[in-house]
């Protein structure tokens, strides 16, 4: 075999070692995910991209006339190592015209959770914005309206996130909400036979590891069983975006982190091959005899 067909057979066998190594993208399996991959400017009514949701679900909320349009930003939000993709959710819009401004509601249906049993995870990204509403969060509630909100409470004092039941019990974060500020929220849902453990982590380390303690918890209520599975609730008073939703069953489910690259992982190889190769040349000039 000439010298030349070596190199071939070395170069093309290295290409495909390295793309048999290299990982795979990770693939979390997640209950349903919304990432707003919508055209920019668009109300979210109507829409259905996303995964996981309930089948043939799509956004729904109020009439745009007497409250804060929901549409689609032209950008994501982003926090950290966090893989995202698509756009966001706002209502940092302005309000209709039928005065006063009633809450801005967008909403979408899941698959019924909640069994007793089950824990489930729900994340998302957060943002106020300027001059944004004196509340602002999500609720997951079934269709009688028994849930849990997560996110800033509209009661008077309240101006970090928190836990908010039914009856307006709340359990306040360490976390402030600040204008601007892109936070990520997971909470952590454990549904048990009497009361169930809602906890919460607010900007925790993306480091694969579910945080030893939450940012806050509750455990003194029972909303039913199964508990939630119904509705998921963007709730706000005006000017905050939300994005990257994710629902699934173990933290790493919601807190997905990109993987290297499989281009990354073959120009590595290459490079060694290359390198081998050179050390072999040398060691040939080496033993030739003049």
């Amino acid at each position: 075999m000439s010298n030349k067909n070596r190199k071939t057979r070395d170069l093309i066998s290295g290409i495909l070692t390295c793309m048999l190594l290299a990982p795979a993208p990770a693939h979390a399996a997640l209950i349903a995910y919304e990432g707003f991959d919508y055209v920019p400017g668009s109300d979210i009514r109507g829409q259905s991209g996303g995964s996981g949701w309930a089948t043939g679900s799509s956004w729904a909320g109020y009439d745009p006339s007497a409250t804060w349009p929901g549409l689609i930003t032209s950008s994501g939000l982003s926090f950290g190592k966090l893989d995202i993709q698509g756009k966001a959710l706002t209502t940092a819009t302005t309000p209709g015209t039928i005065p006063p401004p009633s809450s801005a509601l967008y909403w979408r249906n899941l698959p019924q959770f909640g069994q007793e049993g089950s824990t489930l995870y729900v994340s998302f990204l957060f943002r106020p914005e300027p001059e944004f509403g004196y509340y602002g969060g999500i609720n997951l509630t079934d269709e009688f309206g028994n849930g849990i909100f997560v996110g800033k409470s509209g009661a008077s004092g309240y101006n970090n996130y928190g836990l908010e039941g039914p009856l307006n019990d709340i359990e306040s974060s360490g976390v402030p909400v600040a204008t601007g500020e892109t936070d990520l929220i997971i909470l952590k849902a454990q549904f048990l036979a009497g009361n169930d453990i809602y906890s919460i982590f607010v900007n925790p380390a993306l480091d694969g590891v579910e945080p030893g303690a939450a940012s806050a918890s509750k455990t003194d209520f029972d909303p039913g069983n199964p508990l939630i599975g119904t509705t998921f609730i963007f709730n706000n008073y005006g000017n905050y975006t939300i994005d990257e939703i994710r629902i699934g069953t173990t933290y790493a489910d919601v807190t997905p982190i990109p993987e290297p690259g499989t281009l990354t992982m073959i120009a590595f190889g290459l490079s060694v091959i290359i390198g081998r190769n050179r050390i072999r040349r040398s060691a040939a000039l080496n033993n030739l005899s003049f």
